[in-house]
């Protein structure tokens, strides 16, 4: 047969295996246990087709790379088998695969095997290895307490295809400070074995290796060993246990950090104890924890509440929040069997902060939301004894205000104080123009709010300082309206006039004058007659006529007229003088003139 190596026979007959795969046929191998040295070898394959009378299969082994060999195989009933004579079987490798003809005609193959073929002290050897395997930790001690009993615990986990499952005995040789022992393990279960350590134990360590021995069916006695190397456990003295149970004392706080509250949210510190087992086995379940307070060299303690089991809580007192800002730490205690009363500190020389807002930071923060709710803006114009009025804009419904009133000086206010009265959304107050003198004024605005934490609340407006006023005489308001006056009056000069015809002058006043008229007059003289002469005018509304301009659409004014007799002259020479009656200022008169000469010369015309 033409020789191929073992991964190239692989691959031809994996490829095979592809092209001729079909849910109507297999074939696989399922042999698979090592050999031994001039020992018989079956092998198994498992082969099918169900579209074909009778299967037929042909092993094809060889021996360390050696000659490939053909064995027709039997059916056995289940599998289809055949034996490599004893006489062939060598240490080394045993390849094999098998091959059959399918219903439709072509070859198929299993994919090739190897198996590893030992001699007898080979197979023992490994025999040895795979029963130690099946030993480790049942759960012993990790360390052993000078005056504790305890168990040393083996695991044997369960038995191979090849081995035998129930040892023939199990003992443990355990090596302390004052001898030796040698002891027999006792069952706990099918695979759990344990020995008794017994107390008291002297020294800082013990040491302990098992041994277990099982009788194989084909090797007789095998015996193993575990751990290879006896295993040390060390061995905690009264001393050593003491300084361990403080050790984790002083590791068993937990804190919940980032404490924080306030005025009305105190701050509330949470802890727990979570105890190992070893502190839970030793405590005496009287443990105590304490909040401790600090401010520069002041400190407090608190005892915390145990709210659950090792769970601990309580607030820090308002009282000394508001006094200052503080920090904080923790002193917890046990009693513990052997140590006695254990305490410790936590965290170990620091302080943790809290965060914390105070009556009045909070109220400050209110008081500045409130204010910005609400806005003012004083009044543009103040003059003596005209009437001021005072607005205050709410801008927020939620804010709950219960009254405004104004305080100031420069002001004469009835009673000291000017209240404000609720108009919609705003609060509104008048000050009659009796009480307002001229001069500086300032004056604040007190706002009284319901608050749901604070209860009755002062907001003062503006925040700092005050509002102010310039309070102008009544001769600046007089002023002020004359140029009002002036400014809402205009004349036109006629462009030409006839000797002898009648000239009437208008005098326009424009519709956005509110200040009521009293009389116009139009003075006027001429080369005939130097001496000014009064001419009433007679109010007009609409378009004005006359040799005069008009007044507009919207406006009105007034209308003089000179007689013909006076037209004839050289000229004419003439002004206005208008008389308004103001509620506060009283009479003002304004002299209407040639606005070209900046209204300082008279208007003069020549017929």
């Amino acid at each position: 047969m033409k020789q191929y190596s073992f991964k190239t026979l692989a691959f031809l007959l994996a490829f095979a295996g592809l092209l001729s795969s079909c849910a109507t046929f297999s074939i696989k191998n399922t042999s698979v246990q090592d050999g031994r040295e001039n020992r018989e070898y079956r092998l198994l394959v498992d082969a099918w087709d169900k579209k074909a009378e009778t299967v037929s299969v042909v092993f094809v082994y060889r021996i360390n790379s050696g000659e490939w060999k053909e064995i027709p195989g039997l059916f056995n009933g289940t599998n289809f088998e055949a034996l490599v004579p004893a006489s062939e079987l060598r240490p080394g490798t045993l390849e094999y695969y098998a091959w059959m003809i399918n219903a439709k005609g072509k070859k198929v193959s299993s994919k090739p095997v190897r198996i590893p073929v030992y001699t007898y002290e080979q197979a023992k050897s490994k025999a040895q290895k795979s029963y130690a395997a099946r030993l480790f930790d049942g759960g012993s001690p990790a360390e052993f307490i000078w005056n504790e009993s305890a168990f040393l615990k083996l695991r044997i986990a369960p038995a191979g295809s090849s081995e035998t499952q129930e040892p023939a005995f199990v003992e443990c040789t355990v090596v302390k400070a004052d001898g030796t022992l040698v002891l027999q393990a006792k069952r706990e279960s099918d695979s759990l074995f344990t020995v008794p350590v017994n107390a008291p134990h002297s020294g800082s360590s013990l040491s302990h290796q098992w041994r277990v021995r099982w009788v194989d069916s084909e090797f007789g006695d095998i015996t193993a060993l575990w751990p290879q190397v006896p295993a040390s456990v060390p061995v905690l003295d009264q001393l050593a246990l003491n300084q361990r149970i403080s050790t984790l004392f002083a590791k068993s706080l937990v804190h919940y950090k980032n404490v924080a509250g306030s005025y009305f949210d105190p701050p509330v510190v949470e802890a727990s104890l979570l105890y190992d087992p070893m502190l839970a086995k030793y405590s005496a379940g009287n443990s105590s924890v304490f909040l401790v307070i600090h401010r520069g060299a002041w400190s407090a303690r608190i005892r915390m509440n145990e709210t659950a089991d090792g769970y601990y809580r309580v607030g820090i007192p308002v009282r000394e929040l508001e006094a200052g800002p503080v920090t904080y730490s923790f002193e917890f205690s046990d009693v513990f069997t052997g140590p006695g009363l254990v305490s410790a500190e936590y965290p170990k020389g620091k302080k943790l902060p809290v965060s914390y807002r105070t009556y009045g930071e909070i109220l400050k923060e209110t008081v500045a939301n409130i204010r910005s709710s609400l806005s003012h803006t004083p009044p543009a114009d103040a003059f003596e004894q005209k009437p001021l009025q005072f607005v205050l804009n709410a801008n927020d419904p939620a804010v709950s205000i219960e009254s405004v009133r104004l305080e100031g000086n420069g002001f004469q206010v009835p009673g000291g104080s000017l209240v404000f009265a609720k108009n919609g959304s705003a609060w509104v107050a008048g000050l009659p123009g009796a009480f307002v003198r001229a001069g500086p004024a300032a004056y604040r605005l007190i706002t009284t709010v319901r608050d749901s934490r604070f209860g009755k609340i002062e907001v003062i407006l503006p925040g700092s300082d005050f509002y102010t006023l310039n309070i102008q005489s009544l001769a600046a308001l007089k002023s002020l309206r004359e140029q009002e006056l002036a400014r809402a009056l205009f004349h036109a000069a006629p462009s030409a006039v006839l000797a002898g015809e009648p000239i009437s002058l208008s005098l326009s006043l424009s519709s956005s004058s509110a200040i009521p008229i009293v009389s116009a007059s139009l003075f006027f003289r001429t080369d005939v007659s130097p001496r000014f002469r009064e001419i009433r005018g007679q109010p007009v509304s609409g378009s004005g006529g006359g040799s005069g301009a008009g007044t507009g659409a919207g406006s009105s004014g007034f209308l003089c007229t000179i007689a013909g007799a006076d037209t004839n002259a050289a000229y004419i020479q003439y002004y206005f003088v208008v008389t308004a009656q103001d509620p506060v200022a009283g009479l003002i008169t304004v002299s209407v003139k040639d606005p070209s000469s900046g209204g300082t010369s008279d208007f003069v015309v020549a017929p």
